[in-house]
């Protein structure tokens, strides 16, 4: 089990979600790394209510609630004299969930399911799924995104582009460096698109393939370097959403 978090920052949580297994989770998930529940709640308006009336350390809002959605809560939230740290829930990422997170810019995301290890480092240092982190950077990380792709030779009209697109909006490289990332990442990416996994998985393996077709080595060697081994082939998909993230991370970091 992990050490208990250290008390000097954050001391409760409130949970808020519509689904009661998630609500079961995050419970147990809170108490495991040392902190304590103030409350919960499946409403987004009692939520607000008692966020206000008695101001939480933390709030973890499951997208879903039974009057509303987490982004409106974390949006109202923002305009209260002590908002908690807000740590948002999502079962995915798509075009209208991102434009929503840049307007509301809450402390963190998080892709269900969220297992503890990965709560009490998000919690600790909110280093995991930061969007508003590259919305403070200043860079526009749908057209970093898309201008990577296409300098690397991977057309729009590819299902692959589309899947890759997606799956660097909605990872971070540590969650890349979990043994078996990728079968989580192919499931969410063929519930989001109504696919199946082994689709979304051989797509991305042909953008790939066309990307090393047509790019030039000098292209591949500024987004791969030596991480990749040209000569005993193509990185696998893990492989290059792994360059790509680390090098989006980087960029948005002003390293």
């Amino acid at each position: 089990m992990n050490a208990p978090m250290e008390k000097e920052n954050f001391k409760n949580v409130f949970i808020a979600s519509g689904d009661p297994d998630t609500m079961q989770e995050m419970c147990a998930h809170t108490e495991d790394i040392g902190l304590s529940v103030s409350g919960t709640t499946s409403s987004a308006r009692e939520a607000f209510c008692q966020s206000v009336k008695c101001p939480p350390d933390i709030i973890i809002a499951d997208y879903v609630l039974s009057d509303g959605d987490a982004l409106e809560l974390c949006q109202r939230l923002k305009n209260t004299d002590s908002p908690p740290v807000t740590v948002i829930l999502l079962p995915y990422i798509n075009g209208f969930i991102s434009s929503r997170l840049a307007q509301t810019a809450p402390d963190c995301f998080l892709l269900k399911p969220v297992g503890r290890d990965r709560l009490a480092k998000t919690i600790s240092d909110f280093s995991g799924y930061r969007r508003n982190t590259f919305l403070r950077s200043g860079v526009d990380v749908e057209r970093r995104v898309s201008d990577m792709l296409f300098d690397l030779g991977i057309p729009a009209r590819l299902l692959g582009h589309r899947y890759i697109f997606d799956a660097l909006l909605s990872v971070s490289p540590e969650q890349l460096r979990i043994p078996r990332a990728m079968d989580g990442i192919y499931r969410s990416l063929a519930n989001l698109h109504g696919t199946t996994p082994a689709r979304v998985e051989r797509n991305m393996r042909n953008a790939i393939e066309t990307a090393f077709d047509r790019c030039s080595p000098d292209t591949l060697e500024k987004y791969f370097g030596n991480s990749v081994s040209f000569d005993r082939g193509k990185p696998t998909n893990g492989e290059l959403l792994s360059c790509l993230a680390e090098k989006l991370a980087l960029e948005t970091k002003g390293i």
